[in-house]
């Protein structure tokens, strides 16, 4: 939020950042808060030369009370999340100056679209880390499932929290002196478009990039399954090899296959993987665009060849239920420990995102009354099942004797970075910060899994 009337050095800010927020993690943590106070901060030194933006972070005025008076009172309040400045803010940016001065970039704008830019950066600061967790989840999903659905999953899940601020202001009366602090509030006043406008479009952009990233992923998907098809016919001959000759001869990369292949077969025999390696996937790279014209040229064939390797048979509910429960039964007589563990893990993930969503929702109707006690209780369940799952896993590792030194440093590693996640749950004021070690640990651990392969 920005303190007052946005550019103003007084007033109490009544509409914080994420007062609407029940769902614990910034409550744990100012991390996020910070991000989103000093995007404003930062957008106001952008255009105004004579101002000296500062920023309050409740979190962090938790801690470093504690820290300097380690009393009962100040532990208390670091644990029951006291509001500091006790204005329902999680924290808020304000500045000294009279911001009459624009920047080169700043008189570019007017000074209404000026103040509304600076209003808006903090919720905008919020959402691109989701594009970035999203887009991350789509790539990983196909061969680390867990890990892509659960950042997909925690993409979606952070845009819809950060949606409810600027959805909240529609609910608000604009005239009310004391909602001049919410960020979109401001926004309305200095652009004269009604919040639920900015809200509905705010909430709908990340879908739309999600879903065009989709598609494309869909697309691209669809071309793989093209060139398997046609593999399929080659192999089947439906495609004569004296067709296929004379359709490369005269293919606009020809040349560029040529060369690709005598420098890879030129390569000595002392050279290192990752000269074959860039090699064979510029040959391969090439050979693709090959393929994907000869599918140009066959398109009947390749069509009927997809439905035949029914790569285009339609969503069976029933069936995928059926099949879903098989392996569920399958996995349980192999180890039914770990599957019990998976699934008790994943119930209750479940359950914190329906509760984090229903509190979420709630808190806009009745922004004061709303409580994450139920949230608050399951997040450490949920990150000690993780532990669990992590730790049985670690556990088989260490104790199988066809696993190697690596495979075993890899396990721990998981377990230790599911520790920290579970940490996150438990340890106020530093919630964010322990959860984004943990993710990024976990991803990166098993990217090193996956390329280590």
């Amino acid at each position: 939020m920005t303190s007052g009337n946005v550019l103003n050095t007084s007033g109490s800010p009544d509409s914080g950042f994420r007062k609407y927020f029940p769902l614990a993690a910034d409550q744990y943590s100012g991390a996020s808060v910070y991000l989103h106070e000093s995007a404003h901060a930062g957008m106001m030194k952008l255009f105004y030369r004579d101002v000296s933006p500062t920023i309050q972070v409740d979190a962090f005025d938790r801690w470093g009370r504690v820290l300097q008076d380690p009393s009962a009172e100040s532990v208390k309040d670091l644990l029951l999340f006291k509001n500091v400045n006790n204005d329902g803010a999680a924290g808020f940016a304000q500045w000294r100056g009279t911001a009459q001065k624009p920047t080169e970039l700043g008189a570019h704008f007017s000074d209404d679209t000026r103040h509304a830019l600076v209003s808006a950066a903090g919720s905008v600061a919020n959402e691109i880390p989701q594009f970035a967790l999203f887009a991350a989840g789509l790539k990983l999903r196909e061969k680390h499932p867990a890990l892509g659905y659960m950042l997909i999953t925690t993409s979606f899940l952070n845009h819809f929290l950060n949606s409810v601020y600027p959805v909240s202001a529609a609910f608000e009366n604009l005239d009310k002196p004391s909602i001049a602090g919410h960020d979109w509030v401001s926004v309305a006043k200095h652009t004269g478009i009604h919040p639920a406008i900015t809200g509905v479009a705010f909430a709908a952009a990340f879908p739309v990039f999600a879903g065009a990233l989709y598609l494309m992923d869909r697309r691209k998907a669809s071309h793989e399954k093209d060139r398997q098809a046609l593999q399929s016919l080659i192999r089947q001959k439906a495609i004569p090899e004296r067709e296929i000759e004379q359709a490369l001869v005269v293919y606009r990369d020809y040349q560029e296959i040529r060369k690709a292949e005598l420098d890879l077969a030129s390569l000595p025999e002392s050279s290192k993987p990752k000269d074959l390696r860039k090699a064979l996937e510029r040959l391969q790279k090439l050979y693709r665009g090959f393929s994907d014209e000869l599918v140009k040229k066959y398109p009947e064939q390749v069509r009927e060849e997809r439905k035949r390797l029914r790569f285009d048979s339609p969503f069976e509910p029933r069936k995928a239920f059926h099949e879903l429960g098989a392996d569920v039964l399958r996995s349980y007589r192999n180890d039914s420990a770990g599957t019990v563990l998976k699934g008790a893990t994943l119930a209750s993930g479940v359950g914190l995102v329906a509760a984090s969503s229903y509190n979420a929702v709630y808190a806009v109707v009745k922004p004061r009354s709303a409580g994450g006690g139920i949230v608050h209780s399951l997040a450490p369940v949920v990150g000690a099942l993780a532990l669990a799952t992590a730790g049985y896993n670690a556990y088989n590792t260490l104790t199988n004797p066809n696993a190697d030194t690596t495979d075993k440093a890899t396990s721990v590693a998981l377990a230790a970075f599911s520790a920290t996640g579970l940490a996150s749950a438990l340890v106020p004021g530093l919630g964010v910060p322990l959860a984004a070690v943990s993710i990024g640990g976990i991803l990166g651990t098993s990217l090193y899994q996956h390329f280590r392969r």
